[in-house]
């Protein structure tokens, strides 16, 4: 057997750590039949059943991405370089994993917002019609401890990513995001096989954006988008400052087999409350309430030198915006909040089955996978009448082969996915074909509506320099073509260790 995790796979002692070698590590990591049943495990009560040994690694790289068609808020593309580091260990006590990452991008073409994390705040991002690119960093950090008493696992975790954004020129945006977040979980042994784990996680986020000009001639207008390009006119021009909270609260619910084979499941919900507001202004000018229901089940076999995973997933996201309007005729008391209504409506749905099978011989290790499913997001806007509706099926499928000798590996994988849309649906007729605001809506749904065909492919290669020491080179690439000439790309390299 090629690289030995079958049997340390089936053995999984409750109190001592497993004996492998960095073959075995190796060979865990790099699995794709691992990576899938990993996914089942991420309650901080059921850390202990990812590794039976202690694991860590560091890793620095760079990426670059580019498109010919993009979310014009979200940008064209980006260059980043990164370091990573992280590790799981355990000891007498307890669990302990920690992470700890940073990173240095540059992304291009951003128009239409003045503020980070789109998926997050939209639509309810500063705007201008200018925009440009944008330098960020990131410093992230997370961390975790699991214990167990009797028939009890008990888990906490906690993160922080901190953000900042910034830009040079005009419009000169600086841009810092503040996410911190917690979880608290508690798992009990079933039976002799199953462990049920529940966690409550909790959240909150805070965004701070201030625009600034130095050039005081030709300056666009800066407003707050409200959705489909939809702003409030009383709102907009020399109002440049934007502060965005927001709360999280989410529980699950997981069903795992302590031997990491057998049958999966888990469920979870998500709730996320935020509100923005701008200077000057006591009441929030708009709120998100976003609901996410989640759930996937599965199945993962091992026979002889075989495994096999299954499973299927389903998410259903409804995502509401409420928009306060304003009474400004009191010139002593200033902007005075009327009312607020639900405008801006998001549904997105979405099923997929995955499943992956591999063998392992005498020096080589070959794999596949394979995926599909089915995507449906409706978008629309209140008065004026704007909305998008698009539906697709998406499919792929994944080949890895590794070849093993001494103490060296290599792996290449390529792989194949295509999405069809079935369902493409716009309408702004209110807004002329002229205006700059028409442009991003097309170009935006032009993105989301479009076929895609996309061919990746990666290289690895594992050397171990010492008992305990191995170094990796990753190199990965794609190519995107969507309907017509459009196309995409993406290369990544990194360099790291495992130990």
């Amino acid at each position: 057997m090629a690289y030995g995790i079958l049997g340390t796979y089936a053995v999984r002692a409750q109190d001592t750590l497993t004996s492998v070698t960095m073959k075995e590590r190796v060979g865990t990591e790099r699995s794709l039949f691992v990576q899938r049943v990993d996914r089942h495990y991420n309650s901080p009560a059921l850390k202990r059943f990812l590794r039976n040994w202690n694991v860590s690694s560091m890793d620095a790289g760079h990426r670059y991405e580019a498109h010919d068609l993009f979310i014009y808020q979200q940008g064209s593309g980006y260059r980043q370089v990164g370091v990573n580091a992280q590790s799981l260990r355990h000891t007498s006590k307890g669990t302990l994993w920690g992470e700890a990452q940073y990173q240095n991008k540059r992304t291009f073409g951003i128009n239409y917002s003045e503020s980070m994390d789109y998926d997050v705040i939209a639509p309810y991002v500063m705007a201008d019609t200018v925009g440009g690119a944008l330098q960020t960093e990131r410093y992230a950090f997370r961390g975790g401890y699991a214990w167990q008493r009797g028939r009890w696992d008990y888990g906490a975790e906690a993160g922080f990513r901190g953000d900042q954004g910034y830009r040079n020129r005009d419009p000169r945006l600086n841009a810092v995001v503040a996410d911190i977040d917690a979880t608290l979980a508690a798992a009990i042994a079933l039976t002799s096989r199953y462990q049920l784990a529940t966690h409550l996680g909790g959240s909150r986020y805070r965004q701070v954006n201030h625009l600034s000009f130095v050039n005081e001639v030709g300056q666009p207008l800066v407003y707050h988008d409200a959705g489909f390009g939809v702003y409030n006119t009383l709102l907009a021009g020399t109002r440049s400052e934007a502060y965005y909270t927001g709360y999280t609260w989410a529980p699950a619910i997981y069903l795992v087999p302590h031997d990491r084979q057998g049958w999966f499941a888990n469920v979870s919900y998500r709730v996320f409350f935020l509100h923005k507001e701008l200077e000057n202004i006591l009441d929030p000018i708009a709120k998100i309430k976003a609901r996410t229901w989640a759930g996937n089940a599965g199945y993962a076999s091992v026979w002889g030198n075989r495994r096999f995973y299954a499973g299927v997933s389903g998410q259903v996201q409804l995502r509401d915006g409420y928009e306060a309007r304003f009474n400004n005729r009191d010139v002593e008391t200033g902007m005075h909040k009327i009312d607020e209504s639900l405008r801006y409506i998001d549904d997105n749905r979405s099923m997929a089955l995955d499943a992956a099978f591999e063998h392992d011989g005498p020096s080589m290790r070959w794999a596949i996978a394979g995926t599909g499913g089915y995507a449906r997001n409706r978008m629309s806007y209140v008065a004026p009448e704007r909305r998008m509706e698009i539906g697709y099926l998406q499919g792929g499928m994944r080949l890895s082969a590794t070849k093993s000798w001494s103490t060296f590996w290599l792996t290449a994988q390529l792989g194949y996915s295509h999405r069809a849309p079935t369902s493409r649906i716009s309408e702004w007729t209110d807004v002329s074909s002229h205006r700059g605001i028409y442009q991003m809506l097309d170009g935006n749904f032009a993105y989301l509506a479009s076929g895609q065909r996309r061919w990746q492919a990666a290289l690895q290669t594992d050397v171990q320099v010492s008992p305990v020491l191995v170094g990796f080179l990753n190199i990965n690439g794609q190519l995107t073509r969507y309907d017509g000439r459009q196309q995409g790309s993406l290369l990544s390299v990194n360099v790291g260790f495992l130990f």
